[in-house]
């Protein structure tokens, strides 16, 4: 478990790392981002919401 003293939150690595996986081969698959999956995973595996939707905030501006 990584205690992530910021968000207060406790997160498997292992979790962490399967979500990464599984994100970038759909997002490569069907070709579209994966900021829609991360944020609610990231909900679901203990991180409060302002969190989960932090670090999807920078990429999508670098994006535009």
């Amino acid at each position: 478990m990584l205690h992530l003293p910021i968000a207060n939150a406790d997160v498997s690595a292992l979790a962490l790392l399967l979500l990464g996986f599984f994100v970038g081969v759909l997002g490569g698959f069907f070709g579209i981002g994966g900021a829609f999956m991360v944020t609610p995973a990231l909900n679901i595996f203990g991180f409060p919401m302002a969190f989960a939707i932090e670090p999807i905030s920078p990429i999508f501006l670098a994006n535009q």
